[in-house]
């Protein structure tokens, strides 16, 4: 206990502040961007289509470019606070003074751990703060599958589209919930790259490249049905494509199956060799 104790409080030590302020101000400046985006043609003209929160905020907003944007820049911004805190210390030959004191499957296990959680926290608050903004300025009415049809929320694009209808709130703090856990893949996925990755700039955007690759490969290798399986459209409450849970869960499982075998396998050939 003493040890891991240790190591939590070394990890502490290694939170960068300043990588912290430049994620969550990437990611809320787009979010103050699509608010304002989307709240000036109801300040001009009226909340005319009984519009709520549940309707403007940026996972379901189909009308701006703002949200398309972020969730593209998502693996980047979840990685930026700590995605390449392991090889920095590889790099600096800290990682070896560290190996010395602790055993090194507690050492990957706890900067995996690390990087997953500030991924998931950036997330978490960029899309929290936007979602409850809304309530500032809209109120607070559920959506209504004929005033609003006109976004097309429908079986096809939305997961558990019937909780969105009964439970609005709920179904966005789900939504929430998912995009900030493959924030946190994304940000241990980097870290996994980062071990193969010689340039520090590259693996930092290993992520964001990776997601964009899925994309293409979305493009020519397609689902029946069209089912994306790029984080890109299944993050957004709202996709821009079919979705379906099951594949949500298969690519949740692969992500985080790759992560852990570069993990380990980078150990093995990079680390301890």
């Amino acid at each position: 206990m003493e040890k891991i104790s240790l190591m939590i409080n070394y990890l502490k030590f290694r939170i960068n502040k300043r990588s912290i302020i430049l994620s969550l101000t990437i990611g809320l400046l787009l979010s103050g961007l699509q608010i304002i985006q989307s709240l000036i043609p109801i300040m001009k003209f009226g909340n005319l289509f009984l519009e709520s929160p549940y309707t403007k905020w940026i996972s379901i907003d189909p009308f701006n470019f703002s949200p398309i944007i972020l969730f593209v820049l998502l693996p980047l911004i979840a990685s930026i606070p700590s995605g390449n805190v392991l090889k920095e210390d590889l790099d600096s030959g800290i990682f070896m003074h560290i190996k010395n004191k602790f055993n090194l499957n507690q050492i990957i296990f706890g900067y995996g751990l690390f990087t997953f959680i500030s991924g998931f926290i950036s997330i978490f608050i960029i899309l929290t703060t936007n979602f409850l903004t809304y309530f500032m300025f809209l109120p607070n009415i559920k959506p209504d599958f004929l005033i609003n049809e006109n976004l097309l929320i429908i079986r096809e694009n939305t997961l558990l589209v019937e909780l969105f209808y009964e439970h609005p709130f709920v179904h966005g703090l789900l939504s929430i919930l998912l995009t900030s856990i493959w924030g946190g893949l994304f940000a241990i996925l980097t870290c996994a790259f980062s071990i193969w990755i010689k340039g520090k700039f590259l693996s930092l955007f290993s992520t964001m490249i990776f997601q964009i690759f899925i994309m293409l490969l979305n493009m020519f290798l397609k689902l029946p049905n069209f089912v994306s399986y790029v984080p890109f459209d299944f993050l957004r409450e709202t996709s821009p494509s079919p979705t379906n849970i099951k594949v949500v869960f298969c690519a949740t499982f692969i992500t985080l199956f790759l992560s852990v075998t570069l993990l380990i396998v980078g150990r093995n050939k990079k680390i301890v060799w």
